[in-house]
């Protein structure tokens, strides 16, 4: 600040001087060079700034206070045009209408007097002089482009956009639909500086974020801007399965949370303490159990704890996509035939399907396939009716009644010379000539037809004895020249299943409540055990002719050299027992997938 004599101010304000002061004789007045300019605060003017935005309508007041000389009179010129006052408080009124948008110059100037006690100061003539400058921006109000982005700090995800810097901003308001733990939650943002958000619910999974900036108009009416954001964070299961054991790993996560893993639909978690992996003992064979991963935010919702999950369904094997009631190999054919509720099908050894036949739901659905003596056919009793099929491509070659009625539920059939069938059905076993439906030879009533289930049902490869059991007994019959059934062996055990060796076809493995027996068909004598296994015996390979058995109440599956007395394989399934088949060093299992043997067995 600098002290000026100065005759404009008369000029300027002649409301403060009007009178003129003339002195008698002489005046000496003692004049203090050192005063101290006053103190003047801009009360809402603010001295520290050096830009003003205005965007509507303003009324900017003042209020200015000296501390020792009076105020006699401020001007303010905004783009040449002066304002001027003679009071000490005021305001000045700036409507952006009146201007086009960029930048203009304002100036405040305030006049004090002296405070001197000279001549001057008296008559008006000497005093201080305040200037103070401001930059004033008019700008109409538009939509910003804010661009949202994300970055993961710390283990949680961070929301950042650009600053809206504009003073007819209103507010960041932030819509956050995290569908990772399927939640949705706001924030509102009222400084134009706060330009991020750490969400730390986000612990993984598809999350939308919606910014809307507020901002006011030239009639301060509020209007939005609208940035719309999608992240993800995809998390990956990978499965690693032995004979052993199991374990299961996923992308590891960054984010800050707790992690669980569960087996199938049970609601029982188990906290994974650290990595991103969890080992169990092995699952085996089976349908396809669900693997779960929970990842639990460490903050609550309002709703309490809640997680983002993943989960994948596994089990051990190769998916091949063949489901089956039953399934046959023919080694001289390089082919499996499979039969289903639904279809009957030839695939090649590359589990390809060679030929196809679709029919309705076959609710009496058995094992029922059975060759022609040249594998030019294929038999089946669907919807119970007998059906011949060409093993080339699966077309029907003949469809014919079953022979023994509607209200026959056949269990098992063998061709034995393309015109003599033995079939097994309702606890009995009959000779069947397919050219006229007439029976040859009828068993009688094996015990009972409780239990009558295929696996209590068994044929010889040769033909020449047939099986039947339940917790009744044990019944043996002998089939003579292909025209009579006699019972050769009974008796009274608790039974389960029976199975003939194919390579030695008077072999017939019986599954008993006590134990696995070998009965020689031809003198009813038990010529061996296999008491190692609480098991049920499933079928031979036609290819090695090791044996398939499998436990329920252990859930383990053995493969079994039968001829040498070695089990060649052991795993776990998660299974109905007969629901497996052994074929060419394969295990099938009936949900569409199976197992090389020759992967853990050399």
């Amino acid at each position: 600040m600098k002290k000026l004599v100065f005759s404009i101010l008369i000029g300027l304000i002649p409301l403060i001087y009007s009178c003129t002061y003339s002195p008698v004789g002489e005046n000496f007045v003692e004049v203090d060079q050192n005063t101290t300019p006053p103190q003047v605060q801009n009360l809402t003017l603010d001295l520290n700034d050096d830009t003003l935005h205005v965007w509507t309508k303003s009324r900017y007041n003042f209020n200015l206070v000296s501390d020792n000389q009076p105020i006699v009179g401020v001007i303010i010129t905004l783009n040449e045009e002066q304002h001027v006052y003679d009071k000490t408080s005021g305001y000045i009124d700036i409507d952006p209408a009146a201007f086009h948008e960029g930048m203009y110059p304002m100036e405040m100037k305030v006049y004090t007097t002296s405070g001197t006690g000279s001549l001057a100061d008296v008559t008006g003539n000497e005093g201080f002089l305040f200037t103070k400058e401001w930059v004033v921006v008019f700008e109409n109000p538009k939509a910003p482009n804010l661009k949202l982005t994300s970055s993961i700090e710390n283990g949680f995800i961070k929301f950042s956009w650009d600053k809206f810097n504009s003073s007819f901003f209103h507010a960041y308001k932030l819509s956050i639909d995290n569908k990772g733990i399927n939640d949705r939650y706001s924030v509102a943002l009222y400084s134009s500086d706060s330009t991020s958000f750490i969400d730390s619910l986000y612990v993984g999974g598809q999350i939308n974020v919606t910014l809307t900036t507020e901002f006011y108009d030239l009639n301060r009416d509020i209007h939005t801007a609208v940035v719309n954001y999608t992240y993800d964070y995809p998390v990956d299961i990978q499965f690693a399965e032995n004979l052993d054991s199991l374990t299961i790993s996923w992308t590891p996560n960054p984010f800050q949370c707790q992690t669980y893993y569960s087996l199938g639909d049970t609601i029982s978690k188990v906290l994974v303490p650290s990595g991103n992996s969890y080992t169990i003992p092995t699952t085996g064979l089976g349908e396809p159990l669900l693997h779960r991963i929970d990842f639990e935010p460490l903050k609550s919702t309002i709703w309490g704890k809640t997680t983002h999950y993943l989960y994948e369904r596994h089990t051990l094997g190769t998916e091949d996509g063949l489901r089956f009631t039953d399934m046959l190999y023919k080694p001289d054919m390089n082919s499996y035939f499979l039969k289903d509720p639904m279809f009957v099908r030839e695939v090649d050894e590359n589990f390809q399907t060679a030929g196809n036949y679709d029919f309705p739901y076959d609710y009496n659905n058995n094992p029922t396939l059975t060759f022609s003596k040249d594998n030019q056919s294929l038999y089946a009793i669907v919807n119970q009716k007998r059906m011949r099929f060409s093993t080339s491509d699966m077309k029907v070659l003949e469809e014919l009644p079953n022979g023994l009625g509607d209200n026959a539920t056949i269990q098992v059939m063998k061709n034995l010379n393309d015109t003599i069938f033995l079939v097994g059905y309702d606890g009995r076993f009959c000779l069947l000539n397919i050219q006229n439906d007439s029976i040859i030879s009828d068993s009688g009533p094996l015990g009972s037809i409780r239990g009558n289930s295929y696996y209590r049902f068994a044929i010889s490869s040769d033909g020449h004895y047939a099986a039947f059991c339940n917790d009744l007994g044990l019944h043996i019959c002998e089939v003579v020249d292909n025209q009579q059934i006699i019972v050769q062996y009974e008796d009274s055990g608790n039974d389960i299943s029976c199975l003939f060796n194919p390579r030695k076809p008077n072999e017939l493995l019986v599954n008993a409540m006590d134990g696995i027996y070998v009965v020689d068909c031809s003198t009813g004598q038990t010529i061996r055990n296999l008491n190692q296994f609480v098991a049920n015996p499933i079928n031979f390979d036609p290819v090695t002719n090791n044996l398939l058995l499998v436990s329920y109440s252990q859930k383990k599956i053995f493969v079994y050299d039968y001829d040498n007395d070695v089990i060649k394989l052991e795993l776990n399934h998660h299974a109905n027992p007969w629901d497996f088949r052994l074929l060419n060093n394969y295990i099938f299992f009936n949900s569409g997938y199976h197992l090389a043997i020759t992967d853990y067995v050399h």
